[in-house]
């Protein structure tokens, strides 16, 4: 096979995204003890983590939990019960609900987030600099606001 850019582009990308991908499976673990220290199971941690600013379908979280209808009502319910969820109708449709965080729900989520950061900050140490830190920051929102896009 000849060599070409193309060739060591695609070898590198791919490359990347495997290791940010082993890299989220590897802090998976950190997910459900946060989340049952918190009396969550880990769906309703990750549906709390997906709302963040914006509100979204209940089609939408079904679709970024990869689980159907039924299931994705009982873990909304669960978060409404707890009061960490507020649901309303979307007013373009009013078949659709719309699902966002309550104070509750936000404040909840940033436990999670800072959760898994520091048993994460525990687990591997502080392995990049400030400076690599802040490069890859902007390189991972760069990322999800292209992701974001589509």
């Amino acid at each position: 096979m000849k060599y070409n850019h193309r060739m060591e582009r695609n070898n590198t990308t791919t490359s990347t995204y495997s290791l940010l991908i082993q890299l989220m499976m590897q802090s998976k673990h950190q997910l459900h003890a946060v989340a049952e220290a918190l009396g969550l199971s880990a769906m309703q941690a990750q549906t709390l983590m997906m709302l963040g600013e914006d509100a979204m379908t209940m089609s939408a979280i079904g679709r970024s939990l990869a689980c159907d209808a039924s299931n994705v009502t009982g873990i909304v319910d669960r978060l409404d019960a707890a009061g960490m969820i507020n649901r309303q109708l979307n007013q373009s449709d009013r078949r659709v609900k719309l699902v966002d965080l309550s104070d509750r729900g936000s404040e909840t989520r940033g436990k999670i987030i800072s959760g898994i950061v520091e048993a994460e900050i525990a687990r591997i140490g502080p392995a990049l600099t400030n400076e690599e830190v802040e490069t890859l920051n902007g390189l991972l929102q760069k990322l999800i606001d292209r992701s974001a896009e589509r």
